[in-house]
């Protein structure tokens, strides 16, 4: 039968609390080389000129050019 022997289980509590603690600073870390990607990927929109007709039933747009 293995016993526990005096002093293991607080060495054992400073092992995961020093894990833990590492793992709370590597994690921020980490998140900074994302966040100069964020909103890289949105859509731009241009300034469109649309015209519109509208009907009984639905809306047809349209440039001018195609007028």
């Amino acid at each position: 039968m293995i016993r526990n022997r005096p002093g293991r289980q607080p060495r054992r509590q400073m092992i995961a609390l020093i894990a833990l603690l590492i793992a709370a600073i590597a994690a921020p870390a980490g998140a900074q080389q994302f966040a100069s990607y964020y909103g890289k990927n949105r859509v731009k929109y241009d300034k469109f000129d649309w015209h519109i007709y509208t009907t009984d039933h639905f809306d047809i747009y349209y440039y001018p050019e195609l007028e």
